[in-house]
């Protein structure tokens, strides 16, 4: 066993690679290998120590080194070249003979910044009677994006990850994780989500019937001109919804493509900060009669 520790032994072992100090203002874009397969000349306890060994430190190439002496946005190394810095980083009784990869390919596309808006992944089930109340917020709605030129000029919006909550009955406030890209560099890696959840009970209004796009030479009669208006409001806006913030109409230019003389009924809030559920306008379908 002792004369097996102390022999020569030519080897293959395997290190992970960590790529440090990527240079200012540069993004790399080119894709690198996480190991590197090292052929090496140990003696048998050398190997050994290697073997049992549950965590071994990472390989570390200094990028912006590398850059330095040479100088462009695109160009290669042979990993041979390297092979004495290698070495130092490892246990001074081993000897690499070979690196495989034998290449690495850099490649580095200049960074700008852009502001991009953020938008929550979310999921949210509300336990009746209870529903979100208003407008979803993100704090901060937008982030300062850094990044390749090619990336940032086609991204709409930086996604969170998702998240689900069931069976809610109130307000939620939660700082959220944006997702992550390795291309990219956020000035805010979480973002705070609120969302506004009320109790929401039922309501009844009588509205009168528009036409909307009517020709002015035109006159529609609508039958019935009035439709009741089914919905669930939040308790606490129960009292700031008034009749004249419900519209209910129809559309004239339904009226080009219709084989018959009836229309669906439409019905838009225009108080944008009150949001309703299961709006029913009775009846849903009027008819018409078109005076020239």
């Amino acid at each position: 066993m002792l004369n097996a520790l102390t022999k020569d032994y030519k080897s293959e072992i395997t290190y992970s690679v960590k790529y440090i100090n990527i240079p200012e203002n540069k993004v790399l874009i080119s894709t690198l290998p996480s190991e590197f397969k090292l052929k090496v000349d140990a003696f048998g306890y050398a190997l050994a120590r290697y073997n049992l060994s549950k965590s071994l430190p990472s390989i570390v190439v200094d990028v912006e080194l590398l850059y330095k002496k040479n100088k462009k946005n695109k160009f290669f190394v042979l990993t041979k070249n390297t092979k004495d810095k290698i070495t130092k980083q490892l246990n001074s009784e081993i000897e690499v003979l070979n690196i495989s990869p034998d290449t690495l390919f850099f490649e580095f596309a200049d960074m700008i910044n852009k502001k991009i808006l953020v938008k929550p992944n979310l999921n949210i089930n509300c336990i009746k009677p209870f529903h979100v109340s208003g407008e979803i917020t993100v704090n901060p709605d937008s982030i300062l994006v850094s990044g390749p030129t090619s990336i940032l000029d086609t991204l709409k919006f930086i996604s969170s990850v998702k998240l689900s909550y069931k069976d809610v009955n109130d307000t939620l406030i939660r700082d959220v994780q944006l997702i992550d890209n390795a291309e990219l560099k956020y000035s805010d890696n979480f973002v705070r989500v609120n969302i506004p959840v009320d109790k929401y009970t039922e309501n009844t209004f009588i509205v009168p019937l528009e036409v909307i796009n009517k020709p002015e030479n035109l006159t529609i009669q609508i039958f019935p001109n009035k439709v009741r208006l089914n919905f669930l409001v939040s308790v606490s806006q129960f009292s700031l919804l008034k009749p004249y913030n419900l519209k209910a109409y129809v559309d004239y230019n339904n009226i080009q493509n219709n084989i018959s003389n009836k229309l669906r009924v439409s019905v838009d809030c225009t108080n944008k900060e009150i949001l309703l559920y299961s709006v029913k306008a009775t009846p849903s379908i009027v008819e018409y009669i078109i005076e020239k």
